[in-house]
């Protein structure tokens, strides 16, 4: 986590310029007139790269202020506060909203409105859904100068066969019924255009039973990756795995048997009995399919920004209802389509296929070799399929022809960069590296972090 921490303490320029003057350098009243779509009927309607939508915030009196955070940095809690939300053409319903993000706050300008913001429609009025959601995530695609980064790297996920989030986009308003100290004076903040957002739905038990049918227990872990912290749960395990929901003793139990088996295993095996009983034993734990899937789609999109490379967050972990296994969800991919990569020095658009993580769960997975052959044959399905650069290119520019106009708008009132990046680029390097290392023609860009196998600890 240091890595990526400093990383990301290393991002300026136009980036944060863009970000900090569109909303309190312009007055209101510049956006021009949109003619908005028929307000979606349902959750399904309401996602997808040819959605945009207007979001108007109404925060009332010192609501703004009142979401300050507790603390300082990634231990930051951050507050609700009531507000009233108008989204896609609904009425307007009262929420509760907090800001969120780590680096994408902390590394605003402290008067900048143009704050990532975090929906909770059961917050105030219990049972209150939007569409059948409980929350919503308004991103608001901080380091990402294409904008587009965090739609297109879920959709590859779940068009490959990884549960993940769908994602619209937004243009967003804000309302402040007190006003606002900005220099010497105070200001009025009415309907003023923040930018352009991405709107993210909220991992959660709705999200798998809408695209699983099924449930079971969510954690949201930070920090060491399966840590083995005593055969019973305790308060240990809360602070490290972050339960999203209450935890019935059957799922965390599971999570302490794959904890165990790797605390036993992170170093290597001792020989063939020792390899074999640790496969028998994970394929009862690790839900082995699911898990490659997901590690291939991280591999071809260059999600640097999770716990198999350079950090060690952003990813749920899902206990199932169903099967009694593991499973891991992508979380937070403004950073991934290579993203990382001008922050680290790592070239993504040709990271290896084979070594691209020091994780002691990847290395033993891929040191059997039943596993890594599977794992090559799904890299092949998915780089001639969902991840290839035609399909990304189409999905891209199915994007780009939604959010053209609300970008325009953001770029004439804030001076943001006219001309982002073309990922279409990436897409052709990527799948041209992929193609030639299954090929063996090509080894691509290692990642070791040192010792092989050695736990990554605080």
């Amino acid at each position: 986590m240091q890595i990526i921490i400093a990383a990301l303490l290393l991002v300026g320029g136009c980036a944060l310029q863009h970000l900090a003057s569109a909303s309190e350098t312009k007055p209101a009243g510049t956006a021009a007139k949109v003619v908005q779509p028929e307000p979606p009927g349902d959750h399904n309607a309401f996602f997808g790269l040819d959605k945009i939508w207007d979001v108007h915030i109404r925060v009332p009196n010192h609501g703004w202020d009142g979401m300050s955070p507790e603390g300082v940095g990634y231990q930051a809690r951050f507050p609700y506060t009531e507000a009233a939300v108008h989204i896609a053409g609904h009425d307007a319903i009262t929420v509760g909203l907090r800001f969120k993000g780590n680096a994408t706050y902390w590394k605003l300008p402290r008067d900048s409105l143009k704050k990532s913001f975090k929906l909770d429609f059961n917050r105030v009025h219990e049972q209150q859904t939007f569409l059948g959601l409980k929350k919503l995530n308004i991103n608001n695609n901080l380091f990402d100068q294409t904008q587009l980064r965090e739609a297109l790297s879920q959709l590859a996920y779940r068009e490959s066969g990884v549960p993940a989030a769908r994602t619209a986009f937004a243009r967003v308003y804000l309302t402040l019924e007190s006003t606002l100290k900005a220099g010497n004076s105070n200001q009025k903040v009415e309907k003023r255009f923040l930018g352009f957002y991405t709107l993210v739905e909220q991992v959660d038990r709705g999200l798998l039973r809408r695209q699983t049918g099924d449930t079971g227990s969510l954690f949201k872990p930070e920090g060491e990756v399966l840590p083995f912290l005593g055969y019973t749960w305790n308060e240990n395990y809360d602070e490290a795995y972050r339960p999203r929901n209450k935890v019935k003793s059957k799922m965390s139990r599971i999570l302490i048997d794959l904890a165990k088996l790797m605390d036993e295993h992170g170093s290597g095996f001792t020989g063939d009995t020792d390899r074999g009983a640790f496969q028998a034993r994970l394929e009862k734990l690790l839900d082995i399919e699911a898990f490659l899937r997901y590690l291939a789609v991280s591999i071809l999109t260059g999600n640097g920004d999770n716990w198999l490379f350079l950090g060690q967050k952003n990813y749920y972990l899902a206990v199932s209802e169903k099967n009694s296994m593991v499973s891991f969800l992508p979380w937070d991919l403004n950073n991934s389509l290579g993203g990382m990569g001008k922050f680290v020095g790592i070239n993504f658009e040709e990271l290896s296929i084979q070594r691209h993580s020091s994780q002691p769960l990847v290395l033993r997975i891929l040191e059997l070799p039943k596993w890594r052959e599977r794992y090559l044959g799904i890299v092949r399905e998915l780089i001639e399929g969902s991840c290839s650069a035609e399909r990304m290119t189409a999905a891209l520019r199915v994007a780009q022809r939604t959010v053209s106009s609300a970008i325009a708008l953001e770029v004439k009132q804030s001076g943001m960069p006219s001309q982002p990046p073309d990922l279409s680029q990436f897409f052709i390097v990527r799948e041209k590296s992929v193609l030639d290392q299954l090929a063996g023609r090509a080894k691509g860009v290692e990642i070791d972090r040192g010792k092989k196998g050695r736990r990554n600890r605080k």
